[in-house]
């Protein structure tokens, strides 16, 4: 969605739910989905402000959802000044899906001694941030991911997946020598089997990821990026298997004084006005007649010089040439 304040600050917010998994090659999946939401991802240049809805353009058939022709291009990509990075502030959410590099019984293990007021330099955090696909030095390697230069606030909470429902444990026991929860000695071995199979190591799969114009371009910004107050997870909130992450930002947003605006351009035409009429040709007759009077040219015809009483000459005063 697109949201322009005080019609002059567009601001851009993408909720994305990219691919899971943890094996090989699916954090390039995640990384290739990303490229294809920023990449096709416009809005109209017309309305779409208005509108807040967003147009998928693809290469090889027409948009999903045209509301304007006159806001692509003829090769059928949008305008520059409508994607999603252009923005002003563009924001980037949801569940994005990257992973912990390590074994989930190592991952709990750290987490065992972690406390919600920990600093992430000093805590167990630490060492999984320096795991985590998105950020870590795994992105790098992979050199494919678009949205590790954007910007993140410091992440100074527990990995919000992936915990057990209206439980705090995570999924698979908090600690890698737990002995289990309460009852479950009374399940059956398939069963301990099927959820020993579903343990994922705990990660931060959900992010607010965000990024301004001036970050992106080499030329400055009129507005400064964003400014992070907070960011944190919800862990009081059980009901999902993923823990709720928020974030608070500052953004400051221009306003149009319309009157200057008003009085800016009909300044501007007036002058463009003054510069056409400096253009156009004017010339003058110099003829020994008393100034007033007419002069008969006699009858004229194509490709033949006009006869008048006394000798004149025509004066070129204009710009442009007098055929």
């Amino acid at each position: 969605a697109r949201l322009l304040v005080h019609s002059a600050t567009p601001l851009v917010f993408v909720g994305a739910h990219l691919p899971s998994g943890d094996a090989p090659g699916d954090a390039s999946r995640r990384d290739a989905a990303a490229a294809e939401v920023l990449r096709r991802g416009c809005f109209p240049a017309d309305d779409g402000a208005e509108s807040g809805r967003v147009v998928v353009v693809s290469d090889e058939k027409e948009e999903k959802e045209k509301t304007s022709s006159a806001s692509f291009w003829p090769s059928g990509r949008c305008q520059l000044s409508s994607a999603i990075a252009d923005a002003d502030a563009s924001f980037f959410a949801g569940d994005l899906n990257y992973r912990v590099l390590s074994r989930a019984d190592a991952a709990r293990r750290a987490l065992r001694s972690f406390k919600a007021n920990a600093s992430s330099t000093t805590s167990p955090l630490a060492t999984l941030l320096a795991l985590d696909e998105l950020k870590g030095p795994a992105a790098a390697a992979r050199g494919a991911c678009p949205l590790t230069h954007w910007g993140e606030g410091p992440i100074a909470f527990a990995p919000t997946y992936k915990l057990e429902r209206f439980s705090h444990k995570y999924q698979g026991g908090e600690n890698d020598d737990d002995e289990g929860e309460e009852g479950d000695e009374t399940k059956p071995d398939s069963e301990k089997e099927k959820e020993k199979q579903k343990t994922r190591t705990p990660s931060w799969t959900d992010r607010v990821l965000f990024r301004s114009f001036s970050s992106s371009n080499s030329s400055s910004s009129s507005s400064p990026p964003p400014k992070l107050l907070w960011y944190a997870s919800a862990p009081s909130i059980l009901g999902s298997d993923h823990r709720p992450v928020s974030a608070l930002f500052e953004v400051a947003t221009r306003k149009i004084d319309s009157s200057a605006l008003s009085k800016a351009i009909e300044a501007l035409l007036r002058e463009a006005d003054a510069a056409e009429t400096r253009q156009l040709p004017r010339c003058s007759v110099v003829s020994p007649a008393p100034k007033g009077s007419a002069i008969d040219f006699g009858t004229l015809r194509r490709g033949s010089s006009p006869t008048a009483a006394g000798s004149f000459a025509y004066a070129q005063n204009g710009v442009s040439d007098v055929p």
